[in-house]
């Protein structure tokens, strides 16, 4: 979401639209964590986390990928200066839609009034956080009598930007099919593949 949005300040005669999905558009938390500016779990256990997300996907990470370089990049103070460096463009519409997982409603940080019938279908339905990210999604819920919205990965209060289009009942890995796409499970109707395909359809419908 990030990398669209650079590219549609740069060159926004070339883009119509910007539809971003769980994007951490004022930045990770968790990414403050693991840097040591917020307090929460040890680095150790953190970077350990990290491999065990990386591993399903990329194998082992390799000795030489700079993790603390990628966190730095997603901390909440780069992100606010990538978004002061690179203002949305006047051309350019922005939408954006955040996940929600944990068994979570998330009904006043979801409300949307603009919300499209794809994402309301979804408003009541909840989503087990997937085993790999409960230790995350947890550290970012923060209080057990009050979680913070997230979807294992990203703050839902986060993912905000343009027009907010509201939540789907998905983790980050539910939210594009993974792992090996499997469902997100417990009676969650989320499917994945119909989501993007009625995004494609609400962009085309706007001319775009």
């Amino acid at each position: 979401g990030l990398d669209a949005r650079y590219v549609a300040s740069q060159t926004p005669e070339r883009v119509g639209a910007v539809f971003t999905v769980a994007t951490p558009h004022l930045g990770a938390k968790l990414a403050d964590v693991l840097l040591g500016r917020l307090p929460g779990f040890s680095k150790d256990l953190l970077k350990a986390v990290a491999a065990a997300l990386g591993r399903p996907f990329y194998g082992d990470i390799a000795q030489d990928t700079d993790l603390k370089a990628s966190m730095e990049f997603l901390s909440t103070a780069s992100v606010a200066a990538f978004n002061q460096k690179h203002p949305d463009s006047e051309r350019v519409s922005y939408f954006s839609v955040g996940g929600r997982s944990g068994l979570s409603l998330a009904k006043s940080t979801c409300f949307a009034p603009l919300a499209p019938p794809f994402v309301k279908q979804w408003e009541g339905e909840r989503d087990p956080v997937d085993a790999l990210l409960l230790v995350t999604w947890t550290l970012l819920a923060g209080s057990i009598l009050s979680p913070e919205p997230n979807d294992g990965i990203v703050h839902t209060a986060s993912t905000k930007w343009g027009t907010w289009l509201g939540c789907i009942p998905a983790d980050h890995f539910d939210e594009v099919g993974q792992i090996a796409g499997d469902a997100p499970g417990l009676g969650n109707s989320f499917d994945h593949v119909a989501f993007y395909r009625h995004v494609a359809a609400f962009l085309r419908q706007r001319g775009f």
